[in-house]
């Protein structure tokens, strides 16, 4: 393991983030997880609250400076970036499975192939759903749109709404996935909300296994439950789970009561990999 710290997993975010998406996922952590807010659940929940509120200005006084985190970046390459997003869980799961019979070499190298494998199945999953959608017309003309920290993003205007979908694909679906997920799901609800129409975001998380569902739906459903601004007008952020590995999913926040918010959530999560 390396004496790196990393402080990208730290925030939740990749190493291509934008300093903007690092400020806003910063700020956005360090409210849930501030002292203040653990100090009548006793001095163990206090002290895991500052050790965790420590380890999140440590690496935002890092990333947040230029100079600071293009020396940074070049010691996160070599500890991490030979590493497959969810490689030691499918390292500590085949060791399980095969301590007796094989060496940590050839684990490894099963463990990062199975990985890898599990990744290009999710992200052709989410280019097939970006198809569709895009072939059809019948109630959305779909224009791209850049969301960042997503594989994909569309957007739909009309007279009086605007409706925008997302997807980021995981090979596996765990506790770090869903921080990432809503960490740039909450950073793009801020940059791309209309002023003058009513808002719907549906975020999509597309993965072939599941770690931790339900860790990964309880981070979810925090963000999807975040009161939306009083300055904007009927504003709704869904964001949908996509077992592709098992053709099921998985809803995190009410169903909406918008009709074609309706429809495009139901054309999404029909689907099956």
């Amino acid at each position: 393991m390396s004496n790196i710290k990393d402080y990208y997993a730290v925030l939740g975010l990749d190493i291509e983030a934008s300093a903007e998406s690092i400020k806003a996922a910063y700020r956005r952590l360090a409210r849930e997880n501030h002292p203040d807010r653990a100090g009548h659940l006793g001095p163990e929940a206090m002290a895991q609250a500052q050790k965790r509120m420590a380890d999140l200005n440590e690496a935002y006084a890092v990333l947040s400076d230029s100079k600071l985190r293009r020396e940074y970046d070049s010691k996160w390459r070599a500890a991490y970036a030979p590493r497959s997003e969810d490689l030691q869980t499918a390292v500590d799961t085949i060791k399980e499975e095969q301590q007796k019979q094989a060496d940590v070499a050839t684990i490894r190298a099963r463990a990062k192939q199975r990985a890898e494998s599990a990744a290009n199945l999710a992200k052709s999953f989410a280019q097939q759903v970006r198809t569709e959608l895009q072939n059809n017309q019948a109630t959305f003309k779909w224009k791209a749109a850049t969301f960042e920290g997503f594989e994909w993003g569309l957007e739909a205007s009309f007279i009086a709404a605007k409706y925008m979908a997302a997807m980021r694909s995981f090979g596996v679906a765990d506790r770090a996935a869903a921080q990432k997920l809503t960490n740039y799901a909450s950073f793009a609800y801020s940059m791309h909300q209309s002023r003058l129409r009513a808002n719907y975001f549906l975020f999509v998380m597309a993965f072939q296994r599941a770690a931790e569902l339900e860790a990964v739906r309880a981070e979810c459903m925090r963000f999807v439950q975040t009161p939306a601004p009083a300055t904007v007008l009927g504003t709704t952020p869904l964001i949908l789970l996509l077992d592709a590995g098992a053709g099921r999913s998985l809803l995190c926040g009410a169903e909406p009561t918008d009709k074609r918010f309706r429809d495009l959530l139901n054309s999404v999560r029909v689907r099956k990999a």
